[in-house]
């Protein structure tokens, strides 16, 4: 008997339907009337709360899930109970387990690989909060119709029972175990389970050798006729070939597969992370990686004998060499510090790397390390950033980096020599430089008058723009630049172009979601990128002067490559980085993490201080971003939209958000509440930053138009044409003072200066330093406040419009880890504020065999 019916209400869920019933209890389709969407209800036995110390155990667990948040990893919302019964709250997901995936057969190499290296990520997500499965199989791995893998029942694994002695394929048994009993599903369950050891993170990753080698072959791994035969030979004995069983499977498929399966832990991968990335990097290959060709049949006997002779013999070796395996890439770590990596090159004479570390809140030194080995020596050039290295032996260098805000960050260019001695200054407020192939000169980067220029030399102009532009670099026969160019601030959407000797630019790509980093291959055929087609999981590419993009490699995480050797060897990182979103109210002791997936980015506060408004653009807001709203308490996110988020409306009912993937980007107002969402521009217009205007009548926005700078509007909301009420050139956050009047934002000079919002005159402020970010005004209107972005504690001050006077108002103690707070909103009484950060590791490699 079900233990509810349809119709049943356990708090806020109405049951609906039956899903599925297992070992842990019964699944239900279940409408969440309070935020009015679908979810899975998952209703817990009655034999699992007969024992309180059990029930307590399983409710930890079941937090610890429920803090994960990952694309890969089923979402829980919630542990609730409801008329004695325990339940648990989740995303409903539309597809089909990984068993019924597999029920008509094996899967091809190409789409197990794929599955895997999902299932990876998953892990490893997991792994990194202490997480560990333990009873990963088919039945738990969820494949939705879009082909996103999820990892369900994570953290539940640890109160399933023995297994019987019954059957081989035997689900996980409902009982619950003590210390030393044999945890897990027979046939997927590592020797240290079944030897009823201790486990770690490296038992799941067994299990998920077992289900790959499962997913190719179409058999399990460990089978016997009864389940101790079956634990027998996972402690014994070695699966067949998986050559044997598929001879469509590569052999470096098959060699990850038995690396996974080493009944020894210590021989196995030691983490998801490294395993995700092998298979990753097989997933983005070539169709030759994954299929080995074919023999190729000798020519028919048509001529003299001797002839028929050379021809087998010919025959023979190419056949052999068809059927060699094809090299795979080869991934060599550089840095074992797990430090930000924003820049990095090849030495001179290439044996060596030369790269910027970033510490918690800048960067923090340039090293130098030889390739081969893991010591790294200090240049004593601390808050330096390194650009370029010479061919002659020299570095271009930023000194004194500051952060401006989005992803300007300017500096002082100064040439060091490598091996040590004082910097000459350059140039300032550069951003980037590149040397010329003799060494001798730079090309440099910087931003004048509100346009992003190339000057080659230092102080002669040959490309301009009102886009951002990043990393641009000379050619090999310093005939051309190359650079990528992202059309909004503060963001690093953007495609490849190329200026030749007549200084015209010429497109490469189409646009991309993300785009960062870049480089000329050394034969100057092609040019070498890292960028992603949706979310922010870069890859590398390539494209020719003639504009075909290709995919070179796929890898897990954040890419971005810094240099190509003259061998062919390509210098990049994997970046593993998060915006997360902390908040406190009048009520906390300490700040809570707010952060949903994995760009949480805080955009504002509700007036009294209840919600907080965050968007997510990066890999789990997919290709269209997401606009979330979540309660300063910790309740759920809920999503309202597509987009990105602006701002509450003064009545606390209704945001603007931006849709940035359409052309030109448009506002849209999404109701919090019921009503559905509605278009407030309509218009030639490519919108960026947003604010409402107090009244609630009026919005203000910055905008564009193609090729020329961005100004301020103001535009009904009624609708009706935008009316500009600055120069072009402005910039910075657009904050409404309380009476409606005014509009702060940074001139073409980049000084801070306020805009009327009936068009009169101007007010230009009192000067802050550079990083200084606007991120409200006073309730009275008197004061702008203001914090210093790179600091940390984050100081937060005052600043006195009539006199021009700043004080402390509070300082805000940040992650350690971070980068400086991203965002930062207040409550109008100013008793709870929000911020965003940045938490980055990087990972500096060399990547060889690529073509």
């Amino acid at each position: 008997m079900p233990s509810v019916e349809p119709g049943t209400r356990l708090g806020a869920y109405e049951i609906v339907a039956p899903i599925g019933a297992g070992g842990m209890g019964e699944v239900w389709r279940a409408h969440d009337t309070r935020l009015g969407r679908d979810v899975a209800v998952k209703i817990l036995p009655d034999s699992l709360l007969d024992n309180p110390d059990r029930l307590a155990r399983f409710e930890r667990e079941a937090k610890s899930a429920g803090g994960l948040n990952h694309p890969n990893l089923l979402t829980i919302h919630e542990l609730g109970v409801s008329d004695g019964r325990f339940f648990i709250v989740s995303e409903l997901l539309d597809g089909s387990t990984l068993r019924e995936k597999m029920s008509g057969g094996p899967l091809s190499p190409r789409r197990a690989i794929e599955y895997a290296a999902q299932i990876a990520e998953g892990l490893a997500a997991a792994h990194e909060h202490g997480v560990v499965h333990r009873d990963l199989k088919p039945e738990n791995i969820f494949v939705t119709r879009d082909g996103r893998v999820k990892i369900l029942d994570f953290g539940l694994a640890k109160f399933s029972a023995a297994v019987s002695s019954g059957a081989t394929g035997a689900p996980t048994a409902k009982q619950v175990t003590d210390p030393g009993t044999v945890l897990g599903t027979v046939g997927y369950m590592s020797p240290e389970q079944v030897r009823g050891e201790n486990v770690d993170a490296r038992s799941d990753i067994f299990a998920l050798g077992a289900i790959l080698y499962e997913m190719v072959s179409g058999r399990r791994a460990f089978r016997g006729t009864s389940s101790i035969d079956t634990m027998h030979a996972i402690l014994h004995e070695d699966p067949p070939e998986l050559l044997q069983t598929n001879a469509q499977i590569p052999p470096a498929l098959q060699r990850i597969v038995h690396h996974c399966l080493e009944k020894d832990p210590e021989q196995r991968f030691q983490s998801a992370r490294d395993l995700a990335f092998d298979l990753s990097s097989m997933s983005g290959s070539s169709a030759e990686m994954i299929a080995p060709k074919r023999r190729a049949r000798a020519p028919a006997a048509t001529m003299w004998i001797a002839a028929i002779v050379v021809a087998a013999i010919a025959g023979w070796f190419a056949s052999r060499a068809m059927q060699r395996p094809p090299k795979m890439p080869a991934f060599r770590r550089v840095t074992f510090h797990s430090l930000g990596v924003p820049a990095a090159a090849f030495s001179a004479d290439q044996q060596s790397v030369v790269f910027s570390s970033v510490g918690d809140r800048r960067a923090g030194d340039i090293y130098v390390s030889a390739i081969g080995s893991p010591e790294m020596r200090s240049m004593g050039l601390p808050g330096a950033c390194v650009l370029a290295a010479s061919k002659n032996g020299e570095l271009a260098v930023l000194l004194d980096p500051h952060f401006l805000g989005g992803f300007l960050i300017p500096g002082t260019l100064a040439r060091v020599p490598l091996g040590g001695g004082a910097p000459r200054q350059l140039a300032n407020d550069v951003q980037w430089a590149d040397w010329t192939p003799d060494g001798n000169d730079l090309m440099i980067l910087r931003e004048v008058g509100g346009k992003t220029r190339i000057e080659l030399p230092i102080g002669n102009v040959v490309f301009e723009t009102t886009s951002w532009i990043s990393t641009p670099r000379m050619s090999p026969d310093g005939k051309s630049i190359a650079f990528i160019e992202h059309p909004q601030t503060g963001n690093d959407a953007g495609f490849i172009a190329v200026i030749g000797p007549d200084h015209k630019k010429k497109t490469l790509t189409p646009p991309y979601a993300s785009a960062f980093g870049l480089a000329w291959h050394p034969d100057g055929k092609e040019i070498w990128y890292t960028a992603a087609e949706s979310g922010n999981a870069r890859q590398l590419w390539a494209v020719g002067l003639s504009g075909t993009p290709r995919l070179v490699i796929q890898m897990p995480g954040i890419a971005q490559i810094h240099d190509i050797a003259r061998d062919g060897r390509v210098l990049l990182t994997q970046n593993d980085t998060h915006i997360r979103l902390f908040a406190r109210g009048p009520n906390d002791f300490n700040d809570r993490e707010l952060s949903w997936l994995d760009w949480s980015l805080l955009r504002d506060v509700s007036a009294d201080g209840r919600w907080i408004l965050f968007d997510e653009s990066g890999e789990g807001g997919g290709k269209a971003g997401g606009v979330y709203i979540r309660n300063a308490d910790g309740s759920p996110a809920v999503r309202l939209g597509d987009g990105l988020a602006a701002g509450f409306s003064p009545d606390g009912k209704s945001v603007l958000a931006r849709h940035f993937n359409e052309k030109p980007g448009q506002i849209y107002l999404y109701p919090i509440g019921p009503g559905d969402a509605r278009q407030l521009t309509h218009d030639d217009l490519d919108h960026e930053f947003t604010s409402w205007v107090p009244d609630g009548k009026s919005i203000a926005f910055r905008a564009s138009v193609a090729g020329r700078p961005p100004r301020l509007y103001v535009q009904s909301v009624a609708g009706g044409a935008p009316r500009p009420i600055s120069p072009e050139g402005v910039s910075g956050y657009l904050i409404c003072s309380p009476d409606g009047r005014w509009v702060h934002g940074r001139g073409p000079d980049r000084a801070p200066t306020l805009y009327r919002t009936d068009g009169g005159a101007e007010i230009k402020l009192p000067a802050m330093v550079p990083e200084a970010v606007v991120i409200g005004w006073s309730p009275d209107g008197k004061s702008l406040r203001y914090y210093l972005r790179s600091a940390n504690p984050a100081p937060v001050y005052t600043l006195e419009v009539a006199t021009g006077r700043s004080r402390l108002w509070k300082e805000i103690a940040l992650p350690e880890g971070s980068f400086g707070a991203l965002n930062m909103r207040t409550s109008a009484d100013g008793k709870t504020y929000a911020y965003s950060v940045v938490t980055n590791a990087a990972d500096l490699y060399l990547l060889e065999g690529v073509k």
